[in-house]
């Protein structure tokens, strides 16, 4: 199994995991949308002044202007060509990025909690054969963390308890693990991310599923034309060992 940074927007509330409700340009889900009234520094709670998303306070106005001015022209496709020419050699020229954002009345910029942009999931975590045939997915918040992961494959084997496979690589095992799930990994999903990064969460799940069905067709296809299925007894032979 693997995780890929391939995200969709949710909820700007730290705690909510809930999709958006207006995903052209809206920051909450349906039940946070009171907090648009609400200045977007948190834990501010003062109303925002007409035209903004901050309250009346100066320093809230100012830090988030700054925010804009750091956050708004930024593109996905625009930030990987920065980073690319950064990684370059030293002596290349060009652009450099810079993110960092000035304190806030004594907290650092980049710890300052705030709803002025949606927040994403943190990846799409995939569960594949070893072959690479996919056998499911599933999302993960906030971080790849091993309680996600594992309700993750609990979903996925929850109807059909008696195919859970006995060994699982996974890369955040070891590195042994990690080396040996490197030919596995969904890497051609990632020809997707620009597409599903747009998308709203029911949209982003339909076409994932879709995504992993064809691509397990298309797989399965090669493995037969190459005449590696696997057989009757093998298959009996998994079924004797559970």
């Amino acid at each position: 199994m693997d995780g890929k940074k391939i995200p969709h927007c949710i909820c700007a509330v730290s705690i909510c995991n809930q999709p958006l409700a207006n995903y052209k340009n809206g920051r909450f889900c349906s039940s946070h949308l009171g907090m648009r009234e609400i200045c977007g520094i948190i834990p501010c709670g003062q109303p925002v002044q007409e035209g903004r998303l901050t309250c009346g306070r100066q320093s809230h106005k100012d830090w988030h202007a700054k925010y804009l001015d750091r956050f708004s022209r930024l593109s996905f496709p625009g930030v990987q060509r920065v980073l690319r020419r950064q990684n370059d050699t030293a002596t290349a020229s060009g652009p450099t990025l810079h993110l960092a954002l000035s304190d806030l009345e004594g907290t650092p910029g980049d710890q300052v909690a705030h709803t002025f942009r949606a927040r994403t999931i943190y990846c799409l975590q995939t569960v594949q054969w070893a072959c690479g045939c996919p056998i499911g997915w599933g999302k993960c918040y906030n971080s790849e963390s091993s309680s996600q992961v594992l309700g993750i494959l609990d979903k996925i084997w929850e109807e059909h308890p008696n195919s859970k496979p006995s060994i699982l690589a996974y890369d955040d095992a070891c590195n042994l693990l990690r080396h040996i799930q490197h030919t596995t990994r969904a890497l051609w999903l990632t020809g997707y991310e620009a597409q599903l990064r747009q998308m709203s969460d029911t949209n982003y799940d339909s076409v994932v599923h879709v995504l992993m069905l064809l691509y397990k067709e298309s797989v399965e296809e090669r493995v037969e034309k190459k005449q590696r299925l696997l057989t009757d007894d093998f298959w009996r032979q998994v079924s004797d060992t559970n």
